[in-house]
């Protein structure tokens, strides 16, 4: 109160005013309050107590994996009147020695991400460093991407939580499933964290938190595309057609609504789905059999051929050999295999002219991506006490590559599922 007493038995109500789900909690005999477990979003803080003014914490943030305290003093007078607090001062992290820093969705869908990969956003954060990606050989997903080292760790040392949920993918320690863009309501990169449940390794934590529905109904569609109307040509490759790329896809969530139902201010939705498609053919520069090669004419090579079947013991150096050359780098082709030269000549095209010495064939190699994410999450608000939700991820990426002699394909496929479900229950008061 005014004269600095504790007041124990205060009511407090922390109300999300996307939702309009509350949880209510009340002040101990020392005036003290916890409310834990709380979604990240925009909220209202209610305090109460009979024979105090009513005070209100308005619209103010609370953002993933953050400790925030508000301490309030409470008036004498009628527990009609309610003072309204406007303006929220900087917070600052007083219960943890983490160093982290959040990025919001204003961030994450607004800044230009090439593939829509949200992992570029990473080295804007303090203490990242863009070494050399490499070493994290596994998935990537599609588009630039960036994996950071942070504060000197390694970059394989790194940890990423989808809605506190590992999203690890064994060994190279990036992800298993790419959240989409579009469902990232914001996420953390703590640095340094103190608290076990970051615990396992030595590099950054990337804690993300998708989106959940809300009392009204929202939605997006997104259309990116990439081809020859707006990208030139290789200049160095001008055969080579250029880069076809969509990535595409659409979300909605809102309130569950079903007949006698109303799931306002109670159980949610987000349903979401995203495809990429690529295809673009590489070039291929090298040097193929020519086809007196193919008989068995090798005068154009500068190594010595051998006749394998001349092989004798060297009388001046023991355990040595020799070998005759076949004169003038000729292989008879009564020594030819006559099916295999048969699937030789068959399998590789005539040379061709090309601008690069030690070459003689020129082609492009067909090249497809197709990437498919979905995403589904409801949440439901059990009375005051009991809150839970239920997610399930998934990816799939087949890569298709064409070896231009013979024509034969490959299709290298990464399939990943991520799903978790979640129940908090408020014992006490």
């Amino acid at each position: 109160d005014t004269t600095g007493a504790s007041i124990p038995n205060a009511s407090l109500e922390l109300k999300n005013r996307a939702t309009g789900v509350a949880t209510t909690t009340s002040t101990n005999s020392s005036g003290e309050y916890a409310l834990v477990n709380i979604q990240p979003g925009r909220y209202d803080l209610l305090v109460t107590k009979e024979g105090f003014q009513a005070i209100r914490q308005s619209d103010f943030v609370l953002s993933v994996s953050q400790s925030t305290v508000f301490d309030f003093t409470l008036i004498v007078g009628s527990a009609d009147q309610t003072v309204t607090v406007q303006d929220v001062a900087p917070t600052i992290e007083s219960s943890t020695a983490e160093l982290g820093t959040v990025m919001g969705s204003r961030q994450v869908t607004d800044l230009p991400l090439n593939g829509r990969n949200f992992t570029q956003l990473l080295a804007l954060t303090p203490g990242a460093s863009p070494i050399n990606t490499a070493q994290t050989f596994g998935f990537r997903g599609v588009g630039a991407f960036s994996f950071p080292s942070f504060h000197g760790a390694r970059n394989r040392a790194n940890l990423f939580l989808v809605d506190g949920i590992v999203d690890q993918a064994s060994i190279t320690s990036n992800y298993a499933v790419p959240p989409i863009v579009d469902d990232i309501q914001e996420f953390k990169v703590d640095s340094h964290n103190d608290q076990v449940q970051f615990g396992g390794v030595s590099g950054g934590v990337v804690n993300v938190v998708t989106k959940s529905g809300t009392n009204n109904f929202h939605g997006t569609l997104w259309e990116y595309l990439r081809n020859s109307v707006f990208d030139a040509r290789d200049p160095f490759f001008p055969t080579v057609n250029p880069l076809r790329q969509n990535q595409f896809g659409g979300n909605v969530g809102g309130p569950v609504l079903l007949p006698r139902y109303n799931g306002r201010n109670r159980t949610f939705f987000f349903a979401s789905y995203e495809g990429f498609r690529n295809s673009v053919p590489g070039q291929v520069l090298g040097r193929i059999p020519a086809p007196d090669e193919l008989r068995g004419r090798l005068g154009t090579i500068s190594n010595v051929i051998y006749d394998p079947f001349t092989t004798r013991a060297d009388p001046a150096n023991a355990n040595q050999f020799l070998r005759t050359p076949f004169a003038g780098n000729i292989v008879p082709e009564s020594r030819l295999d006559s099916a295999m030269s048969q699937l030789a000549q068959g399998l590789y095209p005539a040379p061709t002219a090309t601008s690069t010495a030690g070459t003689n064939y020129s082609a492009t190699s067909p090249g497809r991506t197709s990437q498919n994410l979905y995403n589904f999450k409801v949440d439901q608000q059990a009375g005051r006490r009991d809150s839970l939700w239920f997610r399930f991820s998934k990816v799939t990426l087949p890569r298709l590559t064409t070896n231009p002699i013979g024509g034969a394909t490959r299709t290298d496929t990464w399939r990943a599922m991520n799903y978790g479900a979640n129940w908090t229950h408020a014992f006490g008061p």
